[in-house]
Parts: C-alpha cells; structure tokens; sequence
C-alpha cells in the first residue's frame, strides 16, 4: 500500500486560524516534555525539566517563526526512527499519537531540527530539516561531534504557509498554552517553561501559581457500559484573569492534557456570583477517557450515551464541590417564589411543595426566569381546561 503523507495531513481534523497555530506549539512543547521525562523521569521533570518557546512576529505581523527549546534526553536514534515514521506508536503509552509533526507541516513550510545527544567527550550534534513529502523526511540530516554539551534539542517553526498569511495574529500565548497545559501543572509534572515573545519572557509555571488555589480532589466509579472504571476530578478556585476560556469551565484530559475546549457551567450555576471574583474549575481524567481520546485531541470516541453519563457525573461532582454557593441561589430562589405567591396566588397551582419544586430548578435560573416560567406552565394549565371545558360544551350540546 502507497502512503501519501500530504494527504493525509491535508485530511487532517485540524482548526483553522489562530487554534491550527496554538496545536502547533502544544504539540512541540508536548514531545519536549516527553523528551525531558525521558533524560530526567516524571517524577523530576517538573524540578530539572526547562522549555523555552521563542515566538518571532514579522513586520507584516504574521508569525515569522517558532522555535521550542528543551534540555531533554534529544533525538536519539529511537526518537529519530519515531519522528519519520507516520502515526508511530512508540510515544503510544504517554498518549502520544504520531501526528504532531504533521500539525506542524500543515501550517508552515520549514521545518527545522538542532538536538545534541549524548554525553560528555561521546555528545554529539544532530540537525535536519523534516520534509514529508520527500522521499526521506529526514532532509540534510548532519551529524558532529559536540563534546561536553548537554543534550537538548530546538525545533524551529517557519514559513508560514501562504493560505494562513494576514489570518493569523499575534495574541496572549501565555494565557493559551496556561489552558492546555493546566491539568499537567496540576499534577505537579509540567517542567518550567519560559515564553518569549517581543523582548519579553514569562514564567507559565508562575503565571498559573499566581492564579490558582490549592485543588481539592475527588474520585469516582462511574459505569459507562461496561462495569465501573475510575474518574478523577480535581476542583479548584482561580483568579478569573487566569484565561477566559479556562474559568467557570470543566476540563476533560487525556494523558495529563487538555481535550478540545473547556466547556463553561457558570450560566447554569451562576458563578460569576461566586464571592471575591474568584471563579471555578475541575480537570477530570481517567483512563477511560485516555483510551479514547481521538488523534487530533479534539474529542473522545464515545457513544451518546457514554458522554451523557459523563455529563452527569461531572455535574454531580460540581454541585458537591459548589455546595455553598449553590445552597445560597436556592435560598434566593425560594424567596423569590414565595414572594411571587404572595403577589399571585393563582400560580399556586403549579407548586405542590416549594422546596421540591427549587430543587428542580437549574440554580442559574434568576428572578425573571422562574417568574416567567411559572407563568408559563399557568397559562399552559388554563389553556389545558379550556380546551377541555370546550370539548365537555361541544359533546353537552350534540347529546353524550
């Protein structure tokens, strides 16, 4: 079987726009944390681990290159077999899915690579530029001798392909890589990573810490099928400054990362009301949701069911963790329903118990909208007996 390897990247599930660009740099980051967790273990990572991403704008204010630095274990001969390999499962176990350098070549046009492996007198220096469509990708490889450097590798982004050109600006990539990488700074594995950009260079590591309290764990048995596996959901409070996307949001992770989009709860429970400005999260993993996470990281392989579930449960953690906060809006909501029967005890009919009847309510719902529920569901009641009265007057008159 023949493999056209631009087809399969022009075949790709990949965003367009700004988002194309920001997988290109998540996944460079991705394979220098493996890198660093393969020179220094997981567990030594966060501490010995050091990443930079350089991000050059052009004077036309498009992207003029990316350059993602590590002091990783470089591009050993295994790696090197993996990189050139489409769809490679030697990164299989880590949640590595072979398509990352295919992101990259789907927006830019040159690909570089710098590593140094090897120690001491043994150090050696390894460039080449990755061309898939070559009939070897791994172009103008040159090996040196690098004595007494330590092992690392850059890979530069460049050329930005000339569809995406006066499309793609310059934003807060701080912000964005602070969203995708949040579930690893979570567990305490993400290496300290600096970015650069326009003369400047920030600490994500210390741009999350500054906007994150201490994370209150809770694990579940929930059973999408097959019997019950476990679900981890970490919930913390954050500064709403941290990224927009990011508060008031549930995240669903694979393999320590981010998968698709957050998806907000804070309309249905009301959290921009929570107390001091300070907003909510929850990252949820499992192994479930590892072994079915797609290639792109986009979304999971699941049935309509198996993600409803995943819903509730996710639900029903938050409500547990936003207890208090919730307690308070049903508070409220009874006041106003006890008040609106006091103004219109024709809406009585529609409540048998006020308490059971807040509880069903989302806790997001405010004045207007239970108001205007009840309202609802009152005139739907009186159109229901006139259609019936109707009905009794037409059968009195014909004689039944």
């Amino acid at each position: 079987m023949k493999f056209d390897v631009m087809g399969r990247i022009n075949n790709m599930r990949l965003p367009d726009g700004k988002t194309a660009i920001l997988y290109s740099v998540y996944e460079a980051v991705s394979n220098s944390i493996h890198a660093i967790n393969d020179r220094f273990t997981d567990a030594k990572a966060a501490t010995l681990g050091e990443v930079r991403v350089a991000i050059d704008i052009g004077n036309d204010g498009d992207i003029a290159s990316i350059a993602v630095t590590d002091n990783g274990i470089g591009f050993t001969q295994e790696n090197l077999d993996s990189f050139e390999t489409s769809d490679s499962r030697f990164k299989y176990q880590r949640g590595g899915k072979g398509v990352g350098r295919f992101i990259w070549i789907k927006m830019f046009e040159t690909i570089k690579v710098a590593s140094v492996v090897g120690k001491g007198t043994h150090a050696q220096r390894v460039t080449f530029r990755f061309e898939p469509d070559a009939p070897n990708s791994i172009a103008y490889k040159r090996i040196s001798p690098s004595p007494n450097k330590d092992p690392g590798s850059t890979v530069t982004l460049s050329d930005l392909r000339s569809e995406y050109k006066g499309r793609i600006r310059t934003t807060s990539y701080l912000k964005d890589l602070a969203l995708h990488f949040f579930p690893q700074f979570l567990s305490g594995t993400l290496p300290q990573i600096v970015i650069a950009q326009g003369g400047d260079e920030e600490s994500l590591n210390q741009f999350i810490f500054d906007q994150v309290e201490t994370p209150v764990t809770q694990r579940l048995k929930v059973d999408f099928g097959d019997g019950p596996v476990d679900l981890k959901i970490d919930h913390l409070f954050v500064k709403p400054t941290i990224s927009s996307n990011l508060r008031n949001s549930y995240l669903l992770t694979a393999h320590g990362r981010l998968v698709g989009d957050p998806i907000s709860i804070e309309r249905k429970y009301a959290l921009k009301d929570l107390p001091d400005g300070k907003a909510y999260v929850s990252v949820v993993s499992s192994p479930f949701l590892d072994d079915r996470v797609d290639q792109e990281r986009l979304g999971f392989k699941l049935t309509a069911e198996q993600h409803e579930i995943l819903e509730k449960a996710v639900m029903k953690a938050a409500e547990d963790f936003l207890r208090e906060h919730i307690q308070q809006l049903r508070s409220k909501q009874k006041t106003t329903i006890v008040s609106l029967l006091a103004e219109h005890p024709q809406l009585g009919s529609q409540i048998e118990n006020i308490d059971e009847y807040v509880d069903g309510l989302s806790p997001g719902m405010d004045d207007e909208q239970i108001g205007q529920n009840l309202f609802v569901l009152l005139y739907r009641d009186e159109k229901d007996v006139k259609k019936l009265y109707a009905v009794r007057a037409y059968e009195t008159e014909l004689g039944f």
